[in-house]
């Protein structure tokens, strides 16, 4: 869904010399680049976070305003320019899954022509907090900072936000769920794709299966039946049809043609998840896209 209100389009910004250092691979380029409308630091998490004798102070918790940002050779120079945002679980510091190669991994498998983001969440604790990302319009301010950040470094031109995909593993989903339970952020949210990312938050997640124009995916393990059967049950109270498969039935025609949500009960480990379908997701889900086009 093209986002008017985020182009980008001064020519003194185009002009500026590029600041971050980017790194190139065969599929495109990354960096690591700091953030005003990333999720820390925040007034969330100003004091910290406790969870019952557990502290975790704000810092190195919540101050890391990094966000790994990949961008394929096959992004538009101009134009709508689409975005993967993938918010994390718990215990992770990003700094180090990006020098480690995840995020590139990632993105390398999806092989689609959108800039990825992996914002930093709570760093090495066990919160689901998002901070600004959780605040209204907090999911807007990134992704333009993000497109303002790609201009002065002259990857992207006269540009526009295309498609956003929201990606949330685990922890995430409270983030997920906050900003999809705000209206004026999820109508520019088109694909949301949950790796047992359910453990509440269902009026956002609901609200987002929900809408119409929204591709909604659940890939749940048994840890997480109940809480997706919630999710299900709340969408038949509302009218709203949807589809259960098991992992052994799912195929890429069935991801890639099916508009209404789907719950998928995958046999994987928790962790396992991300590797095995954040690509997949995000190839099926462009396939739908361009069949619908």
């Amino acid at each position: 869904m093209p986002v008017a209100f985020l182009v980008v389009a001064p020519l003194f910004v185009t002009a500026a010399t590029p600041e971050l250092a980017w790194e190139s691979a065969p599929w495109g380029r990354y960096a690591l680049a700091a953030m005003q409308a990333a999720p820390f630091p925040s007034a969330s998490r100003a004091q910290g976070y406790r969870q019952g004798p557990i502290n975790f102070p704000a810092d190195p918790h919540y101050v890391d305003n990094r966000v790994p940002v990949l961008v394929p050779h096959s992004v538009p120079p101009v134009g709508a320019v689409d975005f993967v945002v993938y918010l994390h679980g718990h215990m992770t510091n990003m700094e180090r899954r990006y020098y480690e190669g995840w995020p590139q991994k990632l993105a390398a498998e999806a092989d689609l022509p959108a800039v990825f983001l992996f914002p930093q969440g709570p760093k090495m604790a066990t919160d689901s907090d998002y901070g600004k990302l959780c605040e209204p319009g907090g999911l807007v301010r990134l992704l333009s900072e993000a497109l303002e950040m790609l201009t002065r470094e002259q990857v992207v031109g006269d540009a526009t936000v295309g498609r956003v995909v929201l990606v949330g593993h685990s922890g995430a989903y409270y983030g997920m769920g906050r900003i999809l339970s705000d209206p004026d952020q999820r109508k520019i949210v088109d694909e949301v794709d949950l790796l047992d990312a359910s453990y509440g938050e269902y009026e956002g997640l609901v609200a987002a299966a929900s809408e119409p124009g929204i591709v909604f995916r659940s890939v749940f393990s048994s840890t997480l039946a109940a809480n997706n059967v919630e999710m299900m049950g709340r969408l038949e109270a509302a009218g709203c049809a949807f589809h259960v498969l098991r992992e052994a039935d799912l195929t890429d025609e069935r991801l890639s043609s099916e508009r209404e949500p789907l719950f998928i009960h995958s046999q994987a480990a928790h962790d396992q998840l991300p590797e095995l379908y954040f690509a997949r997701l995000l190839r099926t889900g462009f396939q739908l896209w361009q069949r619908e086009r």
